[in-house]
């Protein structure tokens, strides 16, 4: 299947091999060796820019790029889905509290451009203190909402639905190796931080409603990456 890239217009690839993983309620990502063609097409995949896929469920899912790793004759780019991005949005003291499924994920999703959507009926309490909004949903916390109301995860894009069944698990995933001789660059985007969120001793935390640290980098990504830092 050809991937498009959609971050910035249109541009259709021409990759000689696509392989995804999809598991339910876990990873959901793809894998892209494109070849260095002369129309340039290759140069549009760069770590933090977002490709379009089809998948098993959708003709076009959003996914965005972590890492990319050159050879002599290739990229091999690595995407994870569009949702994944929800581990950048910190909630610094978020309590939805005697809230229904539905309830609960508009609260925990405000501030983001997700919107989550439960057929889940359960009434519960949770509390989020400084928890990136995947541990919120999904982590083996007491708190995360996937312990609090239950229930399955399906993504679509920007929705995230979270329904008590979604269906069975149908993700494939191949394996292969390559030569690791040949690789003579290889960019991963995963330790990247543009925003400091500081907590001291005691839980103290900087005044007023923005308390967090900018890199002076902040602008030259897509998307602010914020992570709590423990003093």
């Amino acid at each position: 299947n050809n991937i498009d890239y959609v971050a910035n217009g249109d541009m259709t690839l021409t990759p000689i091999l696509t392989k995804g993983k999809v598991e339910l309620n876990g990873v959901c990502e793809i894998e892209i060796t494109h070849p260095f063609d002369k129309e340039g097409r290759w140069r549009y995949l760069t770590v933090d820019s977002i490709v379009s896929s089809p998948t098993p469920w959708s003709v076009k899912q959003l996914f965005r790029v972590y890492k990319t790793v050159k050879n002599l004759s290739n990229i091999v780019t690595y995407a994870r889905h569009i949702y994944f991005d929800l581990e950048k949005y910190q909630l610094l003291d978020v309590r939805p509290t005697v809230k229904t499924a539905q309830q609960a994920l508009d609260i925990i999703l405000a501030e983001t451009p997700f919107t989550g959507h439960s057929n889940i009926t359960t009434v519960n309490t949770a509390y989020y203190i400084r928890r990136n909004v995947i541990a919120a949903l999904a982590s083996d916390d007491d708190n995360s909402f996937i312990n609090r109301w239950g229930g399955e995860r399906f993504l679509d894009n920007y929705n995230l639905t979270i329904n008590n069944t979604i269906g069975s698990d149908n993700g494939v995933g191949v394996e292969f190796g390559y030569n690791l001789s040949d690789i003579e660059e290889d960019i991963d985007l995963d330790s990247v931080v543009t925003r400091i969120i500081p907590v001291g001793a005691n839980e103290i935390m900087l005044d007023g409603n923005e308390p967090w640290v900018d890199s002076i980098n902040i602008g030259k990504y897509r998307e602010v990456k914020a992570k709590i830092w423990l003093f």
